[in-house]
C-alpha cells in the first residue's frame, strides 16, 4: 500500500512544482495557487472515485493494497484496482494542472481588470 502512496505524492509533488512555476509566470501568490493545485489534484482524483462503478465495493485503501497483492485479491481485482488508481493518478494531474491555470491566469486577468486594465 506504500508504493501507490507514495506514487501519488510523487505526483502532488509534482503538479506543486508546476504551480509554482505557473505563480511566477503569472504573478499570483504562490500559496493560493498551491491551494488550489490541492483542491484540483483531490477533486479530480474523489470525482473518478466517485465515478467507479457500484460493482467495486472495495474502499480506496482497500482498492491500495489490492494494487500491488495478486495473492489475497487475485489477478482480476488487482488489475481492476491498478487501472482504477491509474485513472484517478491521471485525473489528479490534469485536475491539478487545471486548477492551478485557472488560479494563476484567471486572477491576473482579474486583478487587470479590476485596474482598469486589459
Amino acid at each position: 500500500m506504500f508504493i501507490p502512496l507514495m506514487v501519488f505524492a510523487l505526483a502532488l509533488a509534482g503538479c506543486a512544482r508546476l504551480a509554482l512555476l505557473f505563480s511566477r509566470s503569472g504573478r499570483q501568490p504562490s500559496p493560493s495557487v498551491l491551494f488550489w493545485v490541492v483542491v484540483g489534484y483531490i477533486a479530480a482524483g474523489a470525482t473518478v472515485w466517485f465515478m467507479a462503478p457500484s460493482e467495486w465495493t472495495l474502499s480506496f485503501p482497500q482498492t491500495l493494497a489490492a494494487s500491488v497483492d495478486s495473492e489475497t485479491y487475485g489477478h482480476p481485482i488487482e488489475h481492476y484496482a491498478e487501472s482504477l488508481l491509474l485513472v484517478m493518478l491521471i485525473a489528479c494531474v490534469f485536475g491539478a494542472g487545471l486548477f492551478s491555470a485557472v488560479a494563476t491566469f484567471g486572477g491576473r486577468l482579474l486583478r487587470a481588470d479590476s485596474l482598469g486594465q486589459r
